[in-house]
């Protein structure tokens, strides 16, 4: 039987889901697929303890349903979907186990993979939009003044090379999409086994979906229907996912992504520590910092700093003592605020 759910992918930070830096004009539900299955993923692996799939070197998974048929000799799909059938009543139960006894992992059951089609699917149903303006960013906060005097120290140049067409012929602007609603379409089945449990879980968590997350954007809490308010606490996952919000003075008017934080962070690490903690080009970051949250009236913001170990690759594993570090120097970025102020 078919299952509908309204999941809305509530925004602390805009998303990105571009599939080009020039053009972020269309959700591309693709992308938020991607970002569901990573997750689903790293819960099944760390939560649930289970079996995922596997990985190539870029991190993308490569399961592939015709060669776990071949490795089985004549023990093909629809031999053992023959025989499931008649052990149970439910066909999509007998679709699982049929892949079960196929080796196939259970997120590439469900977000699908070569040879194997995804059981869910999702519609975009309503969204807003957000523009950025080159000229409305902060580049050099939180750098102190000795720091701000350093063209080198500004992130002006990598935030317009990365985010923004390079033409001054006209305004630099970012269109970023904020709080998408979606319908996810799937079975009982598959929602009630595997599904529902897996939303429940991060409902209170902070999660990052789509593209740009380096840069700040992303932060989003999964809603199912009208569970719509923001969560009173943010949990982590053991030494896996770690998420700590931080109050930071600010008496600019300018927006400030989470880049700088990062820029920040990662000026302060040793240099041979920096690309396995922040990434390279092309590499996953195992730091993330939001985009600088702030009321119009209010002087204070918010900041969310995050640690994502990859659990598909734990030899690079950032310990929790390295990422408390993080916490401490952007803990630290007030007192800097109130010297400045004072020199």
């Amino acid at each position: 039987m078919k299952k509908e759910v309204t999941i809305t992918f509530e925004t602390i930070t805009p998303l990105w889901t571009g599939d080009a830096w020039q053009d972020n004009r269309e959700i591309r539900p693709s992308s938020l697929i991607g970002s569901l299955r990573f997750w689903f993923a790293f819960y099944w692996k760390i939560v649930k303890e289970g079996t995922t799939e596997k990985l190539n070197e870029k991190g993308i998974p490569m399961e592939n349903l015709a060669e776990l048929e071949n490795s089985k000799k004549n023990r093909t799909f629809r031999i053992i979907l023959k025989e499931k059938i008649k052990e149970v009543n439910n066909f999509d139960e007998a679709i699982d186990k049929t892949l079960d006894e196929l080796g196939l992992s259970v997120p590439s059951r469900i977000f699908g993979c070569t040879g194997w089609k995804s059981r869910i699917k999702i519609e975009i149903e309503d969204f807003k939009g957000e523009d950025i303006e080159f000229n409305r960013l902060e580049f050099k906060f939180p750098l102190n003044k000795l720091q701000q005097n350093s063209n080198q120290l500004s992130t002006k140049f990598w935030i317009k090379r990365i985010l923004f067409k390079d033409d001054d012929s006209k305004p630099l602007k970012l269109f970023l999409f904020k709080d998408i609603k979606v319908k996810l379409t799937t079975s009982n089945y598959w929602w009630e086994t595997y599904l529902e449990d897996f939303f429940n879980y991060f409902k209170d968590k902070l999660i990052l979906v789509g593209g740009k997350n380096s840069l700040g954007f992303g932060f989003v809490n999964l809603r199912m229907d009208d569970n719509s308010s923001f969560p009173s606490t943010i949990s982590s996952v053991d030494d896996w996912l770690k998420i700590v919000p931080i109050y930071i003075s600010y008496t600019g008017d300018k927006k400030v992504l989470g880049f700088n934080f990062k820029y920040f962070l990662r000026k302060k690490e040793k240099k041979e520590f920096r690309e396995q903690n922040f990434g390279k080009q092309g590499e996953a970051s195992k730091i993330y910092v939001s985009n600088l949250l702030k009321n119009n009236d209010s002087f204070e913001g918010k900041i969310y700093i995050m640690l994502v170990n990859n659990p598909f690759n734990r030899s690079n594993k950032i310990p929790i003592k390295v990422f408390d570090k993080y916490v401490k120097y952007l803990e630290g970025i007030n007192q800097e605020v109130i010297d400045n102020e004072e020199v």
